[in-house]
């Protein structure tokens, strides 16, 4: 007769390990998903940034060298 309240107090234990398995990783996925749109966030941005630069160097150059293609290049550089 003793091993039946065992096995019940086992049964709820691993009932409530399941909950908590359960509800830490739905608790983790919201975190994790941020971290990645951060990380996201500032690659862009970083990229963004770098073709902004680069743009402006070509710019440049082709004021210098190619006149006729200044009207276009700015294009690269501007939202105009």
């Amino acid at each position: 007769m003793r091993g039946r309240p065992l096995v019940s107090l086992l049964r709820e234990r691993n009932a409530y390990l399941e909950q908590a398995r359960t509800l830490t990783a739905a608790a983790a996925r919201p975190a994790e998903r941020n971290r990645i749109a951060g990380e996201t966030h500032d690659l862009l941005g970083h990229r963004l940034s770098l073709i902004s630069v680069h743009a402006g160097a070509f710019e440049l150059a082709a004021a210098r060298q190619a006149p006729a293609l200044v009207g276009h290049v700015e294009l690269l550089r501007t939202d105009r």
